[in-house]
């Protein structure tokens, strides 16, 4: 991509961006599945993104978070894409004077765009930029291995689940489906799943992406139970504990970086702090996700002036 061409002075001085008579984007945040029903858009959610909303004052100018049915919806639902296109398109059209979309997509969210673009539902503007946060452009083993969980399939050498792993499949809706099998949106994620040939392609129309390597991440509520499952799921890989590092990629001819304020990140965070959830580390700039939104966020702000 040419924005990784872009000048050291020139990233440097996108961090002084300031917005000017209103000139900031519309900002759209998708969420990723365990969603159980939908409700009207929002303009802040901190039960997913934490206080992104405040971190990107200025070069949000309005926010938009989706509340949509990812339980039992997957991502190649249509009903679910067509909500998403209305999501990313609808501020272009419905205020002119807005000059730019930037959309930040977490895990499914990112899948559910691609999916929508693929079947022609809608398409991106040249004034839309699109980040993907920890999408699992191949699928993952973790939902191959929820039939296990769920009691759909016999027990393999796993070994037991643990009792923090199985309060986690609760609560986020793990095993959600008829008579307790997978939710339908964590089967549309396995790999073997033929939906993700040709998805790839959409990987490229990405403006900047950041993936995670730490199952633990983050001191939080969440490390403990994400490394439970990441350990039982055993991943043959680094990991955010739902997404193998190497099903989370950069963009052909772009590679992942420390830098959180590069356009493509790899911090040392899991799958649920990849949202700002849970803020940014205390130390290293590897582990700075909330860092990385309000740099992209600049930088999709710059680029529209």
């Amino acid at each position: 991509m040419l924005a990784l061409a872009l000048p050291r002075l020139a990233a440097s001085a996108l961090s002084l961006w300031r917005s000017e008579d209103g000139g900031g984007c519309t900002c759209v945040f998708l969420h990723g599945a365990g969603n159980g029903y939908a409700r009207p858009p929002l303009t802040s959610d901190p039960g997913y993104w934490g206080s992104v909303d405040d971190k990107l004052s200025g070069p949000c100018a309005e926010f938009i978070f989706m509340f949509e049915d990812t339980l039992h919806r997957g991502w190649t639902d249509e009903r679910l894409q067509r909500r998403v296109c209305d999501l990313v398109t609808r501020p272009a059209s419905e205020s002119p004077r807005r000059r730019c979309t930037t959309i930040f997509a977490h895990s499914m969210g990112s899948l559910a765009l691609a999916g929508a673009l693929q079947s022609g539902l809608c398409a991106l503007g040249e004034a839309t930029a699109w980040y993907s946060v920890g999408a699992p452009w191949e699928g993952t083993e973790a939902a191959e291995a929820l039939p296990e969980l769920c009691g759909d399939s016999p027990p393999t050498d796993r070994g037991p689940v643990e009792p923090v792993l199985r309060a986690l499949a609760k609560r986020v809706g793990f095993c959600d489906g008829p008579n307790g099998s997978v939710s339908s949106a964590y089967r549309a994620l396995a790999r073997s799943s033929p939906a993700f040939a040709g998805l790839r392609p959409w990987l490229g129309r990405v403006n900047g992406s950041m993936c995670g390597d730490s199952p633990f991440g983050l001191w939080s509520i969440n490390s403990v139970e994400l490394r439970a499952l990441a350990s039982w799921v055993n991943f043959s890989e680094k990991n955010d504990a739902v997404v193998p590092l190497s099903g989370c990629p950069a963009p052909a001819g772009a590679k992942l970086s420390r830098d959180p304020r590069g356009e493509h990140y790899l911090a040392s965070v899991n799958h649920y702090d990849l949202t700002c959830r849970h803020g940014d580390g205390w130390w290293g700039k590897h582990r700075k996700p909330c860092t990385w939104y309000r740099a992209m966020a600049e930088r999709a702000a710059a680029a529209a002036r």
